[in-house]
């Protein structure tokens, strides 16, 4: 089964959140609510020497995905393109792939599991994801 997912070039990475706000718009998710992508950041080194890194932090598409391996419901799968995505219709909201996720990338909203699924549809329409043309 073929694998899907995004390389992020973290050193071009400016920290403006046109991803964040952009993946919200298009899903229509609320500006004040989680977003599928959150940004982390950090400083290294000591004055005068210091450099920022932001690194941008949404579901890793694992190739054995931990929140599709406690699913009792079967709501967290994977797709023929290889994208981990949730069947929000067969969610009940137990959030055990919310606390499965190594990377905290999986949230609860209005009592229904959600993360990143690279925009699935705009994948099977041949276009990327909508946080690539909003970067």
């Amino acid at each position: 089964m073929a694998r899907m997912g995004l390389l992020v070039l973290v050193e071009r990475c400016q920290g403006c959140e046109g991803c964040v706000v952009g993946c919200k718009n298009w899903h229509g998710l609320p500006a004040e609510g989680p977003a599928r992508i959150r940004l982390a950041e950090g400083m290294v080194g000591v004055f005068p020497e210091v450099s920022r890194w932001i690194f941008p932090i949404l579901c890793m598409q694992c190739q054995y995905p931990p929140c599709a391996a406690v699913c009792r419901f079967d709501a967290c799968r994977v797709s023929d393109e290889g994208v981990v995505y949730i069947e929000t219709d067969r969610c009940v909201g137990c959030e055990l792939c919310v606390l499965a996720c190594p990377y905290g990338a999986r949230t609860l909203r209005d009592g229904v599991a959600d993360g990143c699924n690279l925009c699935l549809g705009r994948l099977r329409d041949g276009q990327p994801p909508y946080c690539v043309d909003t970067c």
